[in-house]
């Protein structure tokens, strides 16, 4: 039983702050056209309002795009009257995010740098009844996911010998494994559902980030944050869930997990 199909995801947000040099009694309120296939998007929007007499100046003016587009294929067989269950299956993934700074004087390189990566991602999952009622089951996944920013940063220092955070180079995705093995019942037709399962799974050059305190070269202090990639998260543990049907449109459910998670790198 073979199945096929694409997927295709984009999001545009676009944030505006004013301020106030005057009073803030008038409301911040300026009307924009935030449709970007409108002729009137373009107009500079950091142009500022005048509103009875007060002007409100643009600190804040970004548009930050994101998309995911795929492409996946999937086979699901069975074998030996039902009792072999085989299912596998290929995604081909495209991820961008980008952030544009629209106010020239603060925008420094790495808000209007984007990054787009691509990735296949397998998986395959395989289940053998023991008993009608009774399957082994085992799994192999993969996954990849773009990181919550798109450039790195380190420490450097601005005209007066401030630290300050610099981009130190683009940020990449996140990927990872998991390898599940287990245990499901389905007795009394379907009345009693359960599965038991054991499970890992390893994610590779996680994002991390902190905020430390650094003195520059002229005696100056100043807080930086400093994002970094390459830290490497496991997960173990194992699971079990039951649910019972005692009537038609009546369910019981219980779950209960234990898990181990940790920084291995």
């Amino acid at each position: 039983r073979p199945l096929v199909g694409a997927y295709d995801n984009q999001n545009y947000i676009y944030n505006v702050n004013h301020q106030t040099n005057g009073t803030a009694a008038y409301p911040y309120a300026q009307v924009w056209d935030l449709n970007p296939a409108s002729p009137t998007y373009y107009i500079n929007p950091n142009v500022p309002a005048n509103i009875g007499g007060v002007n409100y100046y643009v600190s804040v003016n970004t548009l930050s795009y994101s998309a995911n587009k795929a492409a996946y294929g999937v086979l699901n067989c069975d074998f030996f009257n039902h009792r072999l269950f085989v299912v596998g299956g290929l995604r081909y993934n495209m991820a961008s995010e980008q952030t544009t700074n629209y106010l020239g004087a603060t925008a420094s390189a790495a808000y209007g740098k984007g990054l787009e990566a691509h990735y296949t991602t397998p998986q395959l999952g395989i289940g053998y009844k023991l008993t009608r009622d009774l399957m082994l089951y085992a799994s192999y996944s993969t996954s990849f996911t773009l990181p919550s920013v798109t450039y790195l940063t380190g420490v450097g220092y601005d005209v007066s010998g401030a630290p300050i955070a610099v981009p130190i180079g683009s940020a990449k995705p996140t990927t990872g494994e998991g390898h599940e093995v287990g245990l499901k019942t389905n007795f009394l037709g379907g009345r009693i559902a359960s599965t038991l399962s054991v499970y890992q799974v390893t994610q590779d050059n996680v994002y991390t980030s902190a905020v430390g305190e650094f003195t520059g070269p002229t005696g100056i202090s100043n807080s930086v944050l400093v994002g970094s990639q390459g830290s490497v998260i496991r997960s173990r543990g194992i699971e079990y869930e039951i649910t019972y049907s005692p009537l038609d449109n009546w369910q019981v459910f219980l779950s209960a997990t234990d898990m181990d998670c940790r920084y291995v790198e």
